[in-house]
């Protein structure tokens, strides 16, 4: 049954990229997220920072201290490695087969040469990995993001990621589809890792963000939205909203300033004295 029930889920998530019509320019303002439930997403956003402030916040930069950091660089390699597969499912469903190959041929040598993904032998070769997400497929098929979303110890996201998350876990994710004692543990256990990782290496960014932005929650929103766009573009999002020029023909002549050329110069006064 469960194995039936994620068929499902992708099935019907599918469906609705076979009714997106893709674009070469999806999304051009991504960064400009809607936020019709602000109000509640303040609230949010505050009750996440109390949570961050006891909880998340120590606990990664007690991770960041003790553990030194090649262990952590494995650790954040492992954790990658295992997310290739999602990254590949996303590669082919939007047809980018180069990108897929890399993915996949990345994910054969970190599993083996690599021991399990603790070693980025791809990437000491020259074949850097990327990351896809089904909230990214859906963006290239052109599926607007839906308002803008906070969840406590989740972070930013909207609604069109948030489906994403669950599809990516569902039907793409191989943890998904391995069933062994403790599985769920398992998963729970990956995910709280992987957060403090992420969390441990944002810490300075996060506390500059904190202490000199005039509304954190703005700032946060915004810069989730420009990081989603740089992530469905691929790195390159395109540039626009850029002005418009006329067109200027280089051989019209010059127009005539109505000024003169040597205009009179005014005379120096001759009636000022220092005042005593």
């Amino acid at each position: 049954m469960k194995l039936k029930s994620q068929i499902a889920t992708l099935c019907s998530s599918l469906g609705l990229l076979a009714c997106a019509t893709p674009q070469a320019d999806p999304l051009t303002s991504q960064a400009l997220q809607p936020d019709p439930i602000e109000g509640v997403n303040r609230k949010l956003f505050a009750a996440h920072q109390v949570i961050d402030k006891n909880a998340f916040g120590p606990t990664a930069r007690a991770y960041r201290d003790n553990v030194p950091a090649p262990v952590r660089g494995s650790i954040r390699s492992f954790l990658a490695n295992l997310r290739e597969p999602i990254t590949f499912g996303n590669d082919i469903l939007q047809g980018k087969l180069t990108r897929a190959s890399d993915t996949f041929l990345r994910f054969m040598v970190n599993s083996t040469v690599g021991l399990g993904g603790l070693f980025d032998i791809a990437a000491n070769n020259g074949l850097r990995g990327h990351r896809e997400d089904f909230g990214q497929t859906l963006a290239f098929y052109g599926v607007p993001p839906g308002p803008y979303i906070f969840i406590p110890a989740l972070g930013p996201t909207n609604l069109r990621d948030l489906i994403g998350r669950g599809v990516d876990n569902a039907g793409l994710d191989p943890f998904a589809f391995v069933n062994f004692g403790g599985d769920f543990f398992a998963n729970i256990g990956r995910n709280a890792v992987e957060g403090i990782d992420v969390r441990a290496e944002a810490d300075v960014a996060i506390d500059n963000v904190l202490s000199t932005a005039v509304d954190p929650y703005v700032a946060f929103r915004s810069l989730y939205g420009q990081n989603r766009r740089r992530e469905i573009f691929d790195g390159n999002p395109p540039i626009d909203d850029l002005p418009e020029f006329d067109e200027v023909d280089p051989e019209a002549p010059e127009p005539e300033s109505s000024a003169p050329e040597n205009p009179p110069q005014p005379s120096a006064p001759t009636n000022l004295r220092p005042r005593m």
